[in-house]
């Protein structure tokens, strides 16, 4: 029952278009969910359980793309490029705040070159 609650939150915060799309049926077109993460990885899974149901119940595809290495930066760098039109989403994690931090040098600001919309996190709890 969590898990669904916490697949709802996501999936609205995902699926927030700009307001200036507003009026528009969103998505009209495939969304790309970049994963900056290893394929196979808690993170790709997660992405791939959540956007398979969203799909579902919005009817449009979502399409996972995972750019792992260089700590998350590659796959973080590749969002923060995409046109701000709410059809790129990244699901990341703390290495996007902790990068900046920690390398001399990232092609990223995370303030200035990502539309957050919200930040969540839950823990699945499977043995209950």
């Amino acid at each position: 029952m969590k898990f669904a609650g916490a697949l709802a939150v996501l999936a609205a915060v995902a699926l927030a278009p700009n307001a200036a799309r507003a009026q528009d049926t969103y998505p009209s077109k495939p969304v790309k969910v970049i994963v900056p993460f290893a394929p196979g990885g808690p993170s790709d899974v997660t992405a791939r359980i959540v956007f398979a149901e969203m799909s579902k119940n919005v009817g449009k595809q979502f399409v996972i793309e995972n750019h792992s290495g260089g700590a998350a930066n590659i796959g973080i760098t590749l969002a923060s490029r995409a046109a701000p039109d709410g059809y790129t989403v990244l699901l990341s994690s703390s290495s996007l705040w902790i990068n900046p931090n920690t390398y001399a040098k990232v092609a990223y600001d995370p303030v200035k070159d990502l539309q957050l919309r919200r930040t969540h996190s839950w823990s699945i709890r499977p043995f209950q």
